[in-house]
Protein backbone atom coordinates (compact mmCIF):
# COMPACT_ATOMS: atom_id res chain seq x y z
CA UNK A 1 0.00 0.00 0.00
CA UNK A 2 1.21 3.43 -1.18
CA UNK A 3 0.47 6.50 1.02
CA UNK A 4 -0.01 9.80 -0.85
CA UNK A 5 1.02 13.26 1.80
CA UNK A 6 -0.71 16.47 0.80
CA UNK A 7 1.60 19.16 2.80
CA UNK A 8 0.79 17.24 6.68
CA UNK A 9 2.07 20.75 8.99
CA UNK A 10 2.90 19.93 12.59
CA UNK A 11 3.14 22.91 14.59
CA UNK A 12 2.68 25.18 12.13
CA UNK A 13 4.92 23.83 9.12
CA UNK A 14 7.91 22.01 8.52
CA UNK A 15 10.49 23.84 8.53
CA UNK A 16 9.36 25.14 12.11
CA UNK A 17 9.41 21.27 13.04
CA UNK A 18 13.20 21.30 11.71
CA UNK A 19 14.32 23.75 13.97
CA UNK A 20 12.79 22.64 17.32
CA UNK A 21 14.00 19.47 16.39
CA UNK A 22 17.53 20.43 16.55
CA UNK A 23 17.34 21.00 20.09
CA UNK A 24 16.69 17.49 20.95
CA UNK A 25 19.83 14.77 22.25
CA UNK A 26 20.61 12.74 18.96
CA UNK A 27 19.30 9.57 20.95
CA UNK A 28 16.07 11.25 20.34
CA UNK A 29 15.92 11.75 16.89
CA UNK A 30 15.53 8.76 15.79
CA UNK A 31 12.30 8.43 17.92
CA UNK A 32 10.72 11.45 16.64
CA UNK A 33 11.13 10.73 12.87
CA UNK A 34 9.11 7.70 13.50
CA UNK A 35 6.70 9.60 15.23
CA UNK A 36 6.48 11.85 13.07
CA UNK A 37 6.16 9.37 10.51
CA UNK A 38 3.46 7.18 12.11
CA UNK A 39 1.39 10.80 12.83
CA UNK A 40 1.59 11.54 8.93
CA UNK A 41 0.16 8.10 8.03
CA UNK A 42 -2.47 8.19 10.23
CA UNK A 43 -4.31 11.54 9.14
CA UNK A 44 -3.11 10.74 5.38
CA UNK A 45 -6.46 10.32 3.90
CA UNK A 46 -5.72 8.66 0.42
CA UNK A 47 -4.10 5.43 -0.42
CA UNK A 48 -3.38 3.68 -3.46
CA UNK A 49 -3.14 -0.18 -3.99
CA UNK A 50 -3.76 -3.05 -6.64
CA UNK A 51 -5.89 -5.70 -6.06
CA UNK A 52 -6.00 -9.04 -7.04
CA UNK A 53 -6.74 -8.84 -10.44
CA UNK A 54 -3.97 -6.17 -11.01
CA UNK A 55 -6.35 -3.10 -11.27
CA UNK A 56 -5.15 0.07 -9.27
CA UNK A 57 -7.70 1.15 -6.26
CA UNK A 58 -8.00 4.54 -4.81
CA UNK A 59 -9.07 4.97 -1.88
CA UNK A 60 -10.07 8.36 -0.03
CA UNK A 61 -10.73 8.34 3.77
CA UNK A 62 -12.69 9.67 6.53
CA UNK A 63 -10.35 8.33 9.34
CA UNK A 64 -8.34 5.12 9.83
CA UNK A 65 -11.43 3.15 9.38
CA UNK A 66 -13.87 4.57 7.54
CA UNK A 67 -13.11 4.75 3.94
CA UNK A 68 -14.94 7.90 2.00
CA UNK A 69 -14.62 6.83 -1.40
CA UNK A 70 -13.44 3.91 -3.45
CA UNK A 71 -12.29 4.37 -7.82
CA UNK A 72 -11.22 0.85 -9.36
CA UNK A 73 -9.22 2.21 -12.45
CA UNK A 74 -10.12 -1.21 -14.70
CA UNK A 75 -8.74 0.26 -18.19
CA UNK A 76 -6.76 4.01 -17.94
CA UNK A 77 -6.64 3.74 -22.09
CA UNK A 78 -10.52 4.44 -22.06
CA UNK A 79 -10.57 5.87 -18.33
CA UNK A 80 -12.86 2.84 -17.48
CA UNK A 81 -13.30 2.48 -13.64
CA UNK A 82 -15.98 1.92 -10.65
CA UNK A 83 -16.72 5.04 -8.58
CA UNK A 84 -18.09 4.20 -4.83
CA UNK A 85 -19.07 6.73 -2.59
CA UNK A 86 -20.07 6.46 1.21
CA UNK A 87 -21.44 8.31 3.83
CA UNK A 88 -19.20 8.73 7.36
CA UNK A 89 -21.32 5.90 8.76
CA UNK A 90 -20.39 3.64 5.75
CA UNK A 91 -23.98 3.65 4.00
CA UNK A 92 -23.57 3.50 0.19
CA UNK A 93 -24.10 6.92 -1.20
CA UNK A 94 -23.37 6.21 -4.74
CA UNK A 95 -22.02 3.81 -7.21
CA UNK A 96 -21.35 3.18 -10.96
CA UNK A 97 -19.19 2.37 -13.54
CA UNK A 98 -17.84 4.98 -16.18
CA UNK A 99 -16.29 4.81 -19.55
CA UNK A 100 -15.00 7.54 -21.17
CA UNK A 101 -16.64 9.13 -18.11
CA UNK A 102 -20.17 7.90 -19.22
CA UNK A 103 -22.27 5.88 -17.33
CA UNK A 104 -22.59 2.25 -18.43
CA UNK A 105 -24.40 -0.91 -16.62
CA UNK A 106 -25.80 -0.63 -12.96
CA UNK A 107 -25.76 2.10 -10.69
CA UNK A 108 -26.71 2.01 -7.56
CA UNK A 109 -27.18 5.76 -5.03
CA UNK A 110 -28.91 7.05 -2.20
CA UNK A 111 -31.09 9.81 -1.80
CA UNK A 112 -31.39 11.38 1.75
CA UNK A 113 -34.10 12.98 1.56
CA UNK A 114 -36.71 10.28 0.37
CA UNK A 115 -34.35 7.86 1.83
CA UNK A 116 -34.36 5.84 -1.28
CA UNK A 117 -32.19 3.45 -2.54
CA UNK A 118 -32.43 3.40 -6.45
CA UNK A 119 -31.14 1.08 -8.82
CA UNK A 120 -30.63 2.32 -12.41
CA UNK A 121 -28.99 0.89 -15.79
CA UNK A 122 -27.38 2.96 -18.41
CA UNK A 123 -25.79 2.17 -21.70
CA UNK A 124 -23.55 4.88 -23.51
CA UNK A 125 -25.11 7.08 -20.29
CA UNK A 126 -28.47 6.71 -21.32
CA UNK A 127 -31.18 4.83 -19.19
CA UNK A 128 -31.95 1.38 -20.33
CA UNK A 129 -33.51 -1.53 -18.24
CA UNK A 130 -34.96 -1.92 -15.01
CA UNK A 131 -35.87 1.41 -12.53
CA UNK A 132 -35.91 0.55 -9.43
CA UNK A 133 -35.60 2.51 -5.73
CA UNK A 134 -36.62 0.87 -2.49
CA UNK A 135 -36.80 2.77 1.11
CA UNK A 136 -34.38 1.48 4.10
CA UNK A 137 -37.45 -0.42 5.22
CA UNK A 138 -36.85 -2.53 2.45
CA UNK A 139 -40.63 -1.81 0.90
CA UNK A 140 -40.03 -0.75 -2.53
CA UNK A 141 -40.71 2.82 -3.40
CA UNK A 142 -41.06 2.61 -7.45
CA UNK A 143 -40.55 0.09 -9.80
CA UNK A 144 -40.43 0.55 -14.04
CA UNK A 145 -38.49 -0.15 -17.18
CA UNK A 146 -36.49 2.68 -19.18
CA UNK A 147 -35.35 2.89 -22.63
CA UNK A 148 -33.22 5.46 -23.93
CA UNK A 149 -34.14 7.47 -20.76
CA UNK A 150 -37.83 7.03 -21.56
CA UNK A 151 -40.49 5.71 -19.20
CA UNK A 152 -41.57 2.56 -20.91
CA UNK A 153 -44.24 -0.17 -20.09
CA UNK A 154 -45.64 -0.22 -16.38
CA UNK A 155 -44.73 1.97 -13.20
CA UNK A 156 -45.50 0.97 -10.18
CA UNK A 157 -45.45 3.74 -7.47
CA UNK A 158 -45.90 3.13 -3.45
CA UNK A 159 -46.20 4.51 -0.40
CA UNK A 160 -43.44 3.81 3.00
CA UNK A 161 -46.19 1.33 3.93
CA UNK A 162 -46.26 -0.47 0.83
CA UNK A 163 -49.75 0.64 -0.43
CA UNK A 164 -49.68 2.12 -4.36
CA UNK A 165 -49.75 5.39 -4.68
CA UNK A 166 -50.23 5.21 -8.89
CA UNK A 167 -50.02 2.67 -11.69
CA UNK A 168 -48.48 4.07 -14.80
CA UNK A 169 -48.40 2.72 -17.91
CA UNK A 170 -46.56 4.12 -21.04
CA UNK A 171 -46.14 2.64 -24.76
CA UNK A 172 -42.68 2.39 -26.59
CA UNK A 173 -42.07 5.46 -27.46
CA UNK A 174 -42.57 7.10 -23.89
CA UNK A 175 -46.36 8.17 -23.83
CA UNK A 176 -48.74 7.47 -21.16
CA UNK A 177 -51.36 5.66 -22.08
CA UNK A 178 -52.88 4.53 -18.71
CA UNK A 179 -53.21 6.13 -15.05
CA UNK A 180 -54.73 5.37 -11.72
CA UNK A 181 -54.61 7.28 -8.82
CA UNK A 182 -54.58 5.69 -5.03
CA UNK A 183 -55.40 7.10 -1.43
CA UNK A 184 -53.06 5.33 1.22
CA UNK A 185 -56.18 2.87 2.06
CA UNK A 186 -56.02 1.71 -1.60
CA UNK A 187 -59.37 3.61 -2.44
CA UNK A 188 -59.19 5.13 -6.42
CA UNK A 189 -58.86 8.80 -6.50
CA UNK A 190 -58.37 8.89 -10.54
CA UNK A 191 -58.46 7.20 -13.70
CA UNK A 192 -57.10 8.40 -17.15
CA UNK A 193 -56.35 6.73 -20.29
CA UNK A 194 -57.62 3.00 -21.31
CA UNK A 195 -56.42 0.09 -20.25
CA UNK A 196 -56.35 -1.86 -23.79
CA UNK A 197 -52.63 -0.84 -25.04
CA UNK A 198 -52.40 -2.90 -28.15
CA UNK A 199 -53.86 -5.99 -29.64
CA UNK A 200 -51.86 -7.95 -32.87
CA UNK A 201 -52.56 -10.89 -34.39
CA UNK A 202 -50.43 -12.89 -37.23
CA UNK A 203 -53.15 -14.40 -39.39
CA UNK A 204 -50.03 -15.94 -41.22
CA UNK A 205 -51.21 -19.83 -40.44
CA UNK A 206 -54.90 -19.43 -40.88
CA UNK A 207 -54.40 -21.48 -44.03
CA UNK A 208 -53.02 -24.63 -42.45
CA UNK A 209 -54.47 -24.51 -39.04
CA UNK A 210 -57.42 -21.94 -39.10
CA UNK A 211 -55.68 -20.88 -35.86
CA UNK A 212 -55.08 -17.28 -35.42
CA UNK A 213 -52.18 -16.76 -33.19
CA UNK A 214 -51.60 -13.05 -31.36
CA UNK A 215 -50.59 -11.04 -28.13
CA UNK A 216 -51.88 -8.44 -26.03
CA UNK A 217 -51.02 -5.30 -24.25
CA UNK A 218 -52.85 -4.35 -21.26
CA UNK A 219 -52.90 -2.44 -17.93
CA UNK A 220 -52.79 -4.64 -14.87
CA UNK A 221 -53.24 -2.32 -12.26
CA UNK A 222 -53.13 -3.40 -8.20
CA UNK A 223 -56.60 -3.77 -6.96
CA UNK A 224 -57.86 -4.74 -10.41
CA UNK A 225 -58.79 -8.08 -11.96
CA UNK A 226 -57.81 -7.57 -15.57
CA UNK A 227 -59.48 -9.68 -18.18
CA UNK A 228 -59.31 -10.25 -21.80
CA UNK A 229 -62.00 -11.46 -24.28
CA UNK A 230 -62.41 -12.01 -28.14
CA UNK A 231 -65.53 -11.91 -29.17
CA UNK A 232 -67.69 -12.77 -32.64
CA UNK A 233 -68.16 -9.24 -33.36
CA UNK A 234 -72.46 -9.27 -34.68
CA UNK A 235 -74.76 -7.23 -34.39
CA UNK A 236 -77.36 -9.34 -35.40
CA UNK A 237 -76.80 -12.01 -33.01
CA UNK A 238 -75.77 -12.32 -29.84
CA UNK A 239 -72.27 -12.06 -28.61
CA UNK A 240 -70.45 -15.66 -29.03
CA UNK A 241 -66.98 -15.13 -27.31
CA UNK A 242 -63.79 -16.98 -29.01
CA UNK A 243 -61.66 -16.65 -26.02
CA UNK A 244 -61.67 -14.70 -22.30
CA UNK A 245 -58.55 -14.90 -19.85
CA UNK A 246 -57.48 -13.04 -17.09
CA UNK A 247 -54.64 -11.46 -17.44
CA UNK A 248 -51.12 -11.52 -14.92
CA UNK A 249 -49.05 -9.11 -16.72
CA UNK A 250 -49.17 -6.69 -19.18
CA UNK A 251 -47.94 -8.36 -21.68
CA UNK A 252 -50.07 -11.98 -22.93
CA UNK A 253 -49.61 -14.75 -26.03
CA UNK A 254 -53.23 -15.81 -27.55
CA UNK A 255 -54.61 -17.69 -29.58
CA UNK A 256 -58.14 -18.70 -31.08
CA UNK A 257 -58.95 -21.83 -33.32
CA UNK A 258 -62.26 -21.66 -36.10
CA UNK A 259 -64.33 -24.39 -36.67
CA UNK A 260 -65.40 -22.96 -39.76
CA UNK A 261 -63.74 -20.50 -42.75
CA UNK A 262 -64.93 -17.13 -43.83
CA UNK A 263 -64.88 -13.81 -42.93
CA UNK A 264 -64.36 -13.52 -39.17
CA UNK A 265 -65.08 -10.10 -37.80
CA UNK A 266 -63.67 -9.80 -34.11
CA UNK A 267 -64.30 -7.65 -31.24
CA UNK A 268 -61.05 -7.65 -28.24
CA UNK A 269 -61.98 -6.40 -25.37
CA UNK A 270 -60.11 -5.09 -22.05
CA UNK A 271 -62.30 -4.84 -18.93
CA UNK A 272 -60.88 -3.31 -15.64
CA UNK A 273 -62.60 -4.22 -12.37
CA UNK A 274 -62.11 -2.66 -9.09
CA UNK A 275 -62.06 -5.19 -6.70
CA UNK A 276 -63.13 -3.01 -3.90
CA UNK A 277 -66.24 -1.77 -5.71
CA UNK A 278 -66.90 -3.73 -8.65
CA UNK A 279 -66.78 -0.68 -10.72
CA UNK A 280 -65.61 -1.54 -14.49
CA UNK A 281 -63.56 0.32 -17.71
CA UNK A 282 -63.99 -1.43 -20.83
CA UNK A 283 -61.72 -0.09 -23.65
CA UNK A 284 -62.12 -2.00 -27.43
CA UNK A 285 -60.14 -3.03 -30.30
CA UNK A 286 -61.84 -4.45 -33.83
CA UNK A 287 -60.46 -6.55 -36.58
CA UNK A 288 -61.61 -8.63 -40.03
CA UNK A 289 -59.86 -11.13 -41.37
CA UNK A 290 -60.45 -14.02 -43.37
CA UNK A 291 -60.33 -17.93 -42.66
CA UNK A 292 -59.42 -20.03 -45.94
CA UNK A 293 -60.57 -23.61 -45.91
CA UNK A 294 -57.72 -25.65 -44.98
CA UNK A 295 -55.60 -26.84 -48.31
CA UNK A 296 -55.57 -29.95 -48.59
Amino acid sequence: MVYFNSGLTVNGSYSQTIIEMKQFPFHYYSIFIVALISLASCNNKITKETDQHGNTVIKEWYNKSQVKSIKTILSEGVNDYIYIMYDKDGRLLDSARYINDTLEGMRKFYEEKTTLLHTENYHHGLLNGTHKAIYSSGVTGFEGYRKNNLMVGEWKFHFVNGHPITYEYYDSTGVMKYFRKYDDNGNVLKVDGLGLIQVKSDPSKLESTQTLFGFVEAAVPPGCTTKFTIEKNNEEQASEKYLEMKLEKPKTDWEIIFAEPGQKKLKFKITITDNKTGKEEESVSEQTIMVNPIKE
